[in-house]
Parts: C-alpha cells; structure tokens; sequence
C-alpha cells in the first residue's frame, strides 16, 4: 500500500467519525419527537452504524487476504522466472559440454561414450556391490577379517 492511498484512507476515515459524531449530537437533540420514537430512531441508527463498522471490517480483511494471494502470487513467478534462467543456464553449459566432447573426440579419437560392465549384485546384509555374475555365493566379511 502506498503512503498515498494510506493517507486518502485516513483522510476517508476522519471525515466518516465527524458525520458520525454530527449524526448522534444531531439525534440526542431530538426534541421534537416522543420518547419512543428518539429511541427507536437512536435504535436503528445504532444498528446501521454497527452493521456499517462490520461490514468495513469485513471489507479491510478480504483486502488483506486478497493482498495476501497476490504476493505469494509475486513470489510464485518470480521463483518462476529464476528457475527459468537457471534452466536455460544449464542447457548452454549442457551444450558447450557436448561441443567440447566432441572437439575433443574429433581430435583424439577418444571415444565421448564409455560403457561399463555393471554385472553383479547387491548384497544387504553387508551393504556391499559383489562384483561377478548375480546369484554367486558371497561371503560377508566379519568384524575380524577386516582389521
């Protein structure tokens, strides 16, 4: 909220309490009409004046909430925004990278793709890769074998 739209806000609401306070010396000077009905006329303006403050409230807090939507609304694409960059920032190193693999491949003739030979298990009891073909006996080592 700018200073700006704070100060019309109090400016506003400064204006509404001086009717207000005219508004009931207005009513407790009411001698024209009975008893009766200045009270039931001080009633009804009471309940309006209530119902007004409760509406305003209402209003203030829906503002509140709304605001609240559009930051996290703010924040949300500018996270956006930066992840972008950050996207776009990999791909060019993702391409320099596979245009120096191959200038480097090219020149040497060393191969850009290596293939390994992944074969073997894993085994739970020992937390440990067991190099070899997959359902080879293994043993695990204890406590004492490895000191």
């Amino acid at each position: 909220m700018t200073a700006r739209t704070m100060t019309v806000r109090l400016a506003r609401a400064q204006r509404r309490a001086e009717r207000r306070d005219t508004l009931l010396g207005l009513l407790a000077r009411l001698d024209t009409l009975t008893a009766a009905e200045q009270a039931l006329l001080l009633e009804y303006t009471n309940a309006e004046l209530a119902s007004s403050d409760e509406l305003r409230r209402a209003v203030q807090g829906q503002q509140r909430a709304l605001q609240a939507v559009i930051d996290q609304t703010r924040a949300a694409e500018a996270t956006i925004v930066e992840v972008e960059q950050e996207r776009d920032a990999a791909r060019q190193e993702l391409a320099a990278a596979r245009t120096y693999d191959r200038a480097l491949s090219s020149v040497t003739g060393w191969p850009t793709r290596f293939t390994f030979d992944v074969t073997g298990s894993y085994c739970a009891t020992c937390r440990a890769w067991i190099p070899g073909p997959p359902g080879q006996p293994h043993a695990c080592p204890t406590p004492d074998s490895i000191a």
